[in-house]
């Protein structure tokens, strides 16, 4: 269906079919230099407004004055092939039944400015030289960018813009291409490739999902105030298989997306500023990127090791020993690891050590199960009895209760004189001597009782290991935030 039908009655005298533009065109410049021999085609603007443009259209050829459609309807595919455009172009509140569609041979010397453009297809870039370009585009539209050198490109900037897809494909793309504004609805946002001459800065905008495929940041990369549209899709944010060098990330609360994935990415160099974290880091490849059979079945297989961590596969092998688990748990290491080396190298120690923790326990996951158990053994004990060194609660409350389930051994082996254990015939007076070698007994520093048989000498011996490590623990997580 055409867009022309939405031109209402009353107003549909007003619009004037045009049937060849091209055509048009070049009968006017021809037209000029007859009519106006001494003055200066260059001075002027060529304005054409409520026409339908009812063929094809394709720019191409020298045009020296500025050019505006406004309210316009294209009905057919309009083409900018090798034309050369002097001054100013611009497009206003204009509807396409086709596509935009740029050829490398093209180049605007002024500005080219898009402002509220409705096309049924798509608007693609496949090269071209660019001066300033500020766009528009609007109900759910969708934008390539294939390839181009842009002094200035702002998608955006007239109030915002609604697209269903904005694809940035680097390779041949250079200069700056920023996409911006509060009122800004992007559905997906794709971003792959590299360029070493191509800055490209996403500001204020809302989108469902965000994905980085095999993007190389050589020149210059900024997320700034992203947030989800969340609408029928789950909104995401991916990034894949990508160097970010220098990127900045500005007040981004990844906390508000539903998933956030990073895996096999260099991060070490990226600038967190005022970030909300989300600490839950899937190392997934993202939803609008190819995966492979394998990677497709690794989610449901992870989801089952949350319910179950002795879950079995169909041949009887426990999940967490199948190769595309461990690997996916190695990876996710490799995030938090830089994400912890990042932070730290900007003084946020408090994301620096939870990130840590959440190192350690990637660690962890991706070790088989045949693994050297004693670095098993440490890593589990790190977690449980100190949360690596985050928890306080934990190593004293494991300094307790162990203390105390030791302390029963060490008066059942007649560790301490005149208490025994007796529920029939306790008193006050027991207790409290009890009480008061239980306090004793929690110093590892006390001094050695020489006449103590071997069997206490052991169990001494192991309740000061056992004091020993968890004050440390309960020093360590006090001590956390200081550097």
């Amino acid at each position: 269906m055409s867009y022309t039908n939405r031109i209402a009655a009353d107003v549909a005298h007003e619009y004037r079919a045009l049937d060849d533009l091209d055509h048009h065109l070049e009968m006017f410049m021809m037209g000029f230099e007859q009519d106006h021999p001494h003055e200066n085609i260059s001075d002027v603007e060529m304005t054409f407004e409520k026409r339908i443009i009812t063929s094809r259209t394709a720019f191409s050829g020298n045009y020296p004055m500025s050019l505006r459609f406004v309210n316009c309807y294209f009905q057919g595919e309009v083409n900018f092939y090798s034309g050369i455009f002097a001054k100013k172009v611009s497009f206003e509140h204009c509807l396409c039944d086709d596509e935009f569609y740029f050829y490398p041979e093209t180049e605007f010397k002024d500005e080219f400015n898009i402002i509220n453009l409705v096309v049924h297809r798509q608007v693609y870039v496949n090269g071209g030289k660019f001066a300033k370009c500020l766009w528009s585009i609007g109900e759910m539209g969708t934008v390539t960018i294939a390839g181009g050198h842009f002094e200035e490109l702002n998608i955006g900037y007239w109030g915002g813009t609604e697209l269903r897809e904005l694809t940035l494909d680097n390779r041949r793309s250079s200069g700056f291409i920023k996409v911006s504004g509060e009122n800004s609805r992007i559905e997906f946002l794709l971003i792959f490739q590299s360029s070493k001459d191509l800055i490209i800065s996403i500001e204020d905008i809302a989108l469902n999902i965000l994905s980085i495929y095999r993007y190389r940041n050589d020149a210059g990369f900024r997320l700034t105030n992203i947030k989800p549209i969340v609408i029928e899709h789950p909104s995401e944010i991916s990034i894949a298989e990508s160097y970010l060098g220098k990127a900045e990330f500005y007040s981004v609360d990844f906390r508000q997306f539903e998933i956030v994935s990073i895996v096999s990415t260099h991060l070490t160099d990226v600038s967190f500023v005022n970030i909300g974290w989300k600490f839950a880091i899937k190392a997934l490849k993202g939803s609008r990127v190819g995966k492979t059979a394998e990677e497709d079945a690794l989610l449901p297989m992870l989801e089952a090791l949350k319910k179950d961590w002795f879950a079995e596969t169909i041949n009887g092998d426990p999940l967490r020993e199948d190769k595309g688990v461990r690997q996916y748990f190695t990876h996710q290491r490799e995030t938090y690891r830089q994400l912890k080396f990042a932070l730290g190298k900007q003084g946020d120690v408090i994301n620096e050590q939870k990130f840590h923790t959440l190192e350690m326990r990637a660690y962890d996951n991706s070790l088989p199960l045949s693994a050297d158990f004693w670095t098993v053994l440490i890593i589990k004990f790190s977690f449980w009895f100190s949360d690596f060194g985050q928890s306080f609660i934990r190593p004293l409350n494991a300094l307790l209760i162990g203390q105390f389930l030791l302390m029963l051994l060490f008066i059942n082996a007649g560790g301490i004189k005149d208490v025994t254990l007796s529920l029939g015939n306790s008193n006050i007076q027991g207790f409290q001597m009890a009480l008061e070698k239980y306090f004793f007994l929690v110093n590892p520093l006390r001094k050695i009782d020489g006449n103590q048989s071997w069997a206490l000498v052991v169990v001494d011996l192991i309740m000061r290991i056992w004091a020993s490590y968890m004050l440390y623990n309960i020093v360590r997580a006090t001590r956390r935030f200081i550097k």
